[in-house]
């Protein structure tokens, strides 16, 4: 086996260049890998990392501000915003964690999916508990029009006079 020192400097810069290329790419990878909804709360998170004042209202607006960087449809992201907060809304032991604290699970939930995939799985793991004092400041939701969420108006391909029954149509 040859020692890097004797090689020839250029076939040691050229060594180190696609040594540097490979780890470029496969960052590059994992950054395409990232579910779209945790690509807005990453940005969404790092400008609301810059603010002055720092509440709810100013989440919602930094949310918002990065919605149309990945989504066409405003609703769409809110539809996968509350995928992810089921996630823990679907944990018994995060409910009863949460009742104790006297703390609204909704909203916590949705606080929680805003700081990242890694906080709702370490939240999961060990516990409302795991992510300290903070937590008593999630009282409000990020999501106000729930309503509007699941009551997206679907286009009708058929005309309702052309829809017939299936009964009236079966014969034996």
């Amino acid at each position: 086996m040859e020692n890097i020192n004797n090689q020839p400097q250029a076939e040691r810069i050229k060594m180190e260049k696609n040594s540097s290329s490979d780890k470029k790419n496969s960052s590059n990878k994992r950054k395409n890998n990232v579910q779209p909804v945790y690509a807005v709360l990453t940005q969404a998170r790092r400008q609301f990392g810059r603010q002055v004042d720092q509440n709810t209202d100013t989440k919602i607006k930094c949310i918002k501000a990065n919605i149309q960087n990945k989504y066409k449809d405003t609703l769409d992201f809110w539809l996968h915003f509350q995928d992810e907060a089921n996630v823990l809304l679907d944990s018994k032991r995060f409910c009863n964690d949460c009742e104790e604290k006297g703390l609204n699970e909704k909203f916590v939930a949705e606080h929680l999916v805003f700081e990242g995939k890694a906080t709702v799985a370490k939240v999961l793991r060990d516990g409302v508990k795991s992510f300290g004092e903070r937590v008593m400041k999630f009282n409000a939701p990020l999501f106000h029009d729930v309503e509007n969420l699941y009551n997206k108006e679907i286009p009708k391909l058929l005309p309702e006079s052309s829809v017939t029954n299936c009964e009236d149509n079966h014969t034996l």
